[in-house]
């Protein structure tokens, strides 16, 4: 007679509702918190270490993000709760870590401790409630473009002021209250998944990898559709609330299947989820629907991929493969944004990122929405709280942003300005966006030319430095982009009205894609044409070099009066600023004093070059390193009105 095995009792209906509120709050909150120190762990990282040291970063980041399979062992020696508490107090102090200590040295660590702890963290709560964590996820997703829209794209450890350190501690202390909230669920009545389906997790890195890139990038939101910032937020802000709405009823709308088949309708959504990036690489008045539409589509594969199916016919899948599946998922992420960025925002490698995130997740199929676990009514609230968040900030953003005020033309003089901020990094590695304004708010010219400037790329922390920039000094601007994707470049910044500006992009390159941008400004004796550009840097790429400057000749097409600002790369003894003389564009820096420097090296490598019927009144470096150059201000007569 077989003895019937007494199963543990299922909890009571309130404290399954109970606990999938802690659940929505303990992944939401860790999301968020995790795009935030990923953004400070990869941009110190690529300072710090230096970009030029790519075997160095590929070790760190990889070993960094291999780590997270330790969370197996963990699972496997310490068991689930302890798992939970570890991820989750490591996690809470790494990231309280990066919001209050600017060390570089810290700041690298703390993040590469926080991804790790993070990864412990998800790895547990994965093991046994997937369905309630795919809707976390997107409630993460959605606080942090809440975030970020609110403060103009910059995220909270970029900003240490007294209400982001608040907004930190809040989002930390929910997070490991959630944590406590979940200690007492009974696991053992929770959907077991099939092997297949676990597999799905490892979408989750190239998921969250297409986000930073595209679907939930602020200055790519801009730059395609040519839209100002709030505009632009609105179109991400609108697709990511009807991702989050439509993600809680796929399975009421969407086909599915319990045969071991790939569904439709993660397929319906991959194809809608091309189509959206299809327009957004179309740039213009049609990218508008395609960022709603991808990031929409974004947001329900993701929660597909981190939902899976629910199997009655498996047993559990061992946690090996939970944990190859997510790890190497993450590890396949950083793979493709370090090629990604090596190669300069290709067009080809956001491609095999999207394909990647689609081929891993569509077998996950459609999760069952009718479980109880799911308590459709608190998890709708949650997500109109959301929406509303979203709603708020974006119409704050609309109703109070301000364009930069155009002044009048010069009159009889102009000064202008060439710096290369580093993005944002001072000579010490720190970022501070802040002193950069600082440094060029005390000059008051009336022209400044910016390169290294980033719009939203991950390695340069995520943030639109042009439109920050732009608000915070109140002067419009012209962006001229050297990578392929947009989002990384020179910029001119001028209250002085602007008649017509361009940008070309070299066809030389040796490191990243380099190019020129122009525009021509109003005075009282015509238009001035003024030029930016940044030549390669490699020291022994003086042939690229030469081919950029010849690029950048014929780009200028002999404009009179114009001025050429920029990091050339180049001496001044370099055959490089012969040929520009030749053509003839002086170096005004030749009456600076003897010895002059721009870069801790103390070589002179940042130039302002002029025609000659424009004449020098003064020209001077400011030594201030907010950045790894130093700022040159020259200024100079504006031509007689004939």
């Amino acid at each position: 007679m077989n003895e019937t095995v007494e199963q543990p009792p299922r909890p009571p209906r309130a404290l399954v509702a109970t606990n999938h509120l802690y659940l929505l709050m303990v992944v939401g909150l860790a999301t968020t918190l995790m795009l935030q120190s990923m953004r400070v762990f990869i941009g110190y990282m690529v300072f710090v270490i230096d970009q030029a040291n790519r075997v160095e970063l590929a070790i760190t980041v990889f070993s960094t993000f291999g780590a997270i399979a330790l969370g197996g062992v963990l699972l496997k020696t310490v068991r689930f709760r302890r798992t939970l508490i570890i991820g989750a107090f490591l996690f809470g102090i790494a990231r309280l870590g990066l919001q209050f200590l600017e060390i570089p040295e810290a700041r690298l660590i703390l993040g590469a401790v926080a991804m790790v702890a993070w990864g412990w963290l998800m790895l547990a709560i994965f093991r046994h409630w997937r369905e309630s964590a795919a809707i976390g996820v997107g409630f993460g997703i959605a606080l942090d473009l809440v975030i970020r829209i609110a403060g103009g794209t910059r995220d909270l450890p970029w900003n240490p002021a007294e209400i982001e350190h608040l907004v930190t501690v809040i989002l930390v202390v929910g997070m490991l209250v959630g944590v406590a909230g979940i200690r007492g669920l009974h696991v053992q009545q929770l959907p077991e998944y099939s092997t297949r389906s676990v597999w799905s997790l490892a979408a989750f890195g190239p998921g969250i990898a297409l986000y930073f890139i595209v679907t939930g990038n602020l200055g790519r939101a801009q730059v395609a559709t040519g839209l100002d910032f709030p505009e632009a937020a609105f179109l991400l802000a609108l697709g990511t609330a009807l991702g989050l709405r439509f993600s809680i009823f796929a399975g009421d709308f969407l086909p599915s299947s319990n045969t071991g088949r790939v569904t439709t309708g993660p397929l319906i959504i991959a194809i809608l989820l091309a189509i959206g990036l299809f327009l957004i690489g179309q740039g213009g008045i049609v990218a508008a629907p395609g960022l709603i539409l991808a990031s929409a589509a974004g947001v329900v594969l993701l929660g597909f991929a981190v939902a899976g199916r629910a199997s009655t016919d498996e047993t559990e899948p061992p946690l090996l493969h939970l944990t190859l599946a997510f790890t190497g998922g993450m590890l396949l992420k950083i793979g493709l944004l370090f090629l990604y960025y090596m190669y300069s925002g290709l067009p080809l490698f956001l491609g095999v990122i999207a394909g990647a995130f689609v081929l891993l997740a569509i077998p996950a199929g459609v999760p069952d929405t009718s479980r109880p676990i799911h308590q459709p009514r608190a998890v709708l609230i949650g997500a109109g709280v959301m929406a509303g968040a979203l709603a708020l900030v974006t119409a704050w953003q609309l109703l109070s942003f301000q364009e930069a005020e155009v002044g009048p033309p010069a009159e009889e003089q102009i000064t202008v300005m060439t710096y290369n901020i580093q993005n944002g990094f001072d000579l010490d590695n720190r970022f501070d966006l802040e002193a950069i304004a600082k440094t060029i708010e005390d000059e008051d010219a009336d022209v400044v030319v910016i390169q290294e400037i980033g719009r939203g790329w991950l390695v340069t922390v995520d943030l639109d430095q042009v439109t920050w920039l732009s608000n915070r000094l109140d002067m419009p601007y012209v962006y001229g982009t050297n990578s392929d994707d947009g989002l990384w470049g020179n910029a001119i910044f001028t209250r002085l009205p602007i008649l017509e500006s361009a940008a070309t992009q070299y066809s030389d390159t040796d490191n990243l894609k380099r190019g020129a941008i122009e525009v021509a400004v109003e005075t009282d004796s015509g238009p001035v044409w003024i030029y930016g550009t940044h030549l390669d840097n490699p020291s022994d790429a003086d042939e690229v070099r030469f081919s950029q400057g010849r690029e950048f000749l014929a780009f200028w097409g002999e404009k009179h009066p114009g001025m050429v600002l920029g990091d050339f790369n180049a001496e001044p003894d370099d055959p490089l600023l012969a040929e520009f003389d030749d053509a003839g564009l002086r170096d005004l820096g030749l009456d600076l004093p003897d010895g002059a420097f721009t870069t801790p090296s103390g070589r002179r490598i940042d130039y302002i070059l002029a025609t000659s019927d424009l004449e020098l009144i003064d020209i001077h470096i400011t030594e201030v390193w907010t950045s790894d150059h130093l700022p040159v201000i020259a200024t100079v007569s504006l031509p007689d009105v004939d």
